[in-house]
C-alpha cells in the first residue's frame, strides 16, 4: 500500500519486538518503552521529516519532481496514529489522522478522527483502502462534471444560437 509503519508502544523492548515480528513492521521502526509525551514527539517528528524532505531547496529540480511523482505513487504523505487508550490520546490528536480502536477509552475515541467498530488491526488497512478508493471515485465524478459543464455550457449560455438557430 506504500506505507511507512511504525510502532510506538509503552510496551517493553522484547514485546515490541515480537509483536512487531509477528504483523510483518521493521525492527527500526519499534519505538518501545515510550510515555504519551513522547508519542507524540514521534509523531511531531515524523510530520517534520515528512515536510522537510518535501521542501528541501538544496535538492536539485528533478530530485523533487522524483519525489513528488514518488509521493502520487504512493498517495500518502501524512501521518496517521493508531491507539486505543488514554495513553495514545495526545498522539492521536497531533496527528493527521487519528484511529482509535472501538474497544478503546473514550478519550481516544474524542481524540481520534475515525472510529474503528472492532479491535482488529486488519480493519484500519480496511479503512485505508477505503479511503483512497472514495477519493478516488470523488476525483473522477469532478473529472467528469468538469468536462460535462464545459461541454454542456456554451449550449446552455445560446454560445452556438447564430449558426444553428434553434
Amino acid at each position: 500500500m506504500g506505507v511507512d509503519v511504525w510502532m510506538c508502544t509503552g510496551d517493553h523492548e522484547t514485546t515490541a519486538f515480537a509483536v512487531a515480528d509477528e504483523v510483518g513492521i521493521n525492527r527500526r521502526n519499534v519505538c518501545a518503552g515510550v510515555k504519551p509525551e513522547g508519542k507524540a514527539d514521534l509523531v511531531t517528528r515524523l510530520q517534520k521529516q515528512y515536510r522537510e524532505n518535501e521542501n528541501d531547496p538544496s535538492t536539485t529540480r528533478s530530485v523533487r519532481r522524483k519525489r513528488l511523482r514518488l509521493r502520487r505513487e504512493q498517495k500518502g504523505g501524512g501521518v496517521a496514529v493508531v491507539g486505543d487508550g488514554i495513553n495514545d490520546a495526545v498522539a492521536l490528536a497531533r496527528s493527521d489522522v487519528g484511529i482509535a480502536i472501538g474497544a478503546g477509552t473514550e478519550v481516544a475515541a474524542e481524540a481520534a478522527d475515525i472510529v474503528l467498530v472492532k479491535s482488529s488491526l486488519h480493519d484500519v488497512v480496511v479503512a485505508l483502502h477505503l479511503s483512497r478508493v472514495v477519493f478516488n471515485r470523488i476525483r473522477l465524478n469532478f473529472v467528469w462534471a468538469m468536462g460535462y459543464n464545459l461541454f454542456a455550457l456554451p449550449f446552455a449560455a445560446g454560445a452556438f444560437f447564430p449558426w444553428f438557430d434553434w
